[in-house]
């Protein structure tokens, strides 16, 4: 959000999100991260590691669904990018 619209407006939107209880926050810990490695490899530069990070949360929550200006998102197994 901050590189489309700004510093200020994508830190609006974080602050948002983090304080809206509709929303789940998900830290990288060492039982995310072993299986998030092993989807960066999967995927080589295609992904960076904080999208291959995003892609396990996903996968591990069976969402099949990601709001994300990324196209690095698109086609990939078993999730759509909306934008």
């Amino acid at each position: 959000m901050g590189a489309r619209l700004g510093g200020r407006a994508g830190r609006h939107v974080f602050e948002n999100l983090v304080h809206d209880p509709t929303v789940k926050t998900v830290f990288l810990n060492k039982r995310l991260m072993d299986p998030s490695i092993q989807t960066y490899t999967k995927y080589g530069t295609r992904l960076s590691f904080t999208d291959a990070a995003s892609l396990r949360v996903l996968y591990d929550m069976k969402i099949r669904m990601i709001a994300s200006f990324d196209s690095d998102f698109d086609n990939l197994e078993g999730v759509n990018r909306i934008y």
